[in-house]
């Protein structure tokens, strides 16, 4: 007695089978194009040299220091805890308040935030940025001010001939910080000296004005867009993938003209600090960190 129609499996049509062989094939020369063209589409993680983290950051500097409270003592960095630092996506971070140790006659010291915050490996989440979390903490944006450049003091700089054709040109900086950091030259990310930050200013409980600004390092790239942060991190080419974002905050500056040279200012000045905590970027690219890497 034959089947009826309806009553037979799909699995029984040939045309099933037909397309179930060309999605394998499909699949299977995705797989072999990939490998062919040495696209990696998962990312490792990878860390900064000699166990440097992100505290580690000097609290000092020639133009700031670390704030102090009312009797003197100094403010210590803030740690979330286990809940917002699962909500930040990594405990590699510091937040921490500096002070301007030589403020302008008859004028009161500039005060600045400053977060920095360090992502690596399968980096799935969006980027936590202030037109996002300050607004969901019942602050209101004021004026978004733009992309603005930040003047870094470049004197100290200087070309890196030692970075191979086409991972260049590249700025090092000399750092002397104490230990771990020691005394060394460190490479910045490429178009250090063209650096914007994303800035905005918005308005805290009575009207209160507080300047953010913001941007990112990533893979030896930098950006100021969020979208930007994948674009760099997750190239396919790319074995492993990391991102910073380096943010500044303040209500103690009048203008944000006076918030970005504060910030130019502080970031400039940690600046070798900053890349320090990062992995750096021509060696990873060169199969000589992490150890057993893969040379590209």
């Amino acid at each position: 007695m034959s089947v009826p129609s309806h009553a037979r499996s799909p699995l029984s049509s040939p045309a099933v089978w037909v397309v179930a062989g060309v999605l394998a094939s499909a699949a299977l020369g995705f797989e072999f194009a990939i490998r062919a063209l040495g696209y990696q589409l998962q990312k490792s993680p990878v860390e900064a040299e000699d166990g440097i983290v992100v505290s580690d950051i000097s609290p000092r500097t020639a133009s700031w220091e670390r704030a102090r409270d009312g009797k003197g003592n100094e403010i210590p960095d803030r740690r979330e805890n286990s809940e917002v630092e699962e909500t930040l996506g990594t405990n590699n971070y510091v937040s921490r308040t500096y002070v301007q140790r030589q403020p302008k006659a008859g004028s009161r010291p500039i005060v600045l935030d400053l977060h920095v915050a360090y992502y690596t490996g399968a980096i799935d989440a969006v980027p936590h940025v202030p037109d996002r979390c300050f607004v969901g903490g019942g602050m209101q944006i004021g004026s978004v001010e733009g992309n603005l450049p930040l003047a870094f003091d470049r004197s100290a700089w200087q070309v890196d001939t030692s970075v191979p054709e086409g991972l260049g040109p590249l700025f090092k900086v000399w750092v002397q910080g104490e230990a771990p950091f020691g005394q060394t030259y460190v490479r910045l990310c490429k178009d250090a000296d063209k650096i914007q930050m994303r800035t905005m200013k918005f308005l805290a409980d009575g009207g209160v004005s507080v300047y953010v600004g913001y941007f990112f390092v990533a893979n030896g790239g930098y950006t100021f867009f969020v979208d930007g942060v994948r674009e760099l991190a997750y190239q396919l080419t790319s074995t492993y993938a990391y991102y910073m974002k380096v943010q500044v905050t303040s209500s103690s500056c009048k203008n944000v003209d006076e918030f970005v040279a504060a910030s130019s200012s502080l970031v400039g000045e940690l600046f070798g600090d900053i890349m320090r905590v990062t992995p750096d970027w021509v060696r990873v690219m060169q199969g000589e960190w992490p150890p057993q890497s893969v040379k590209k």
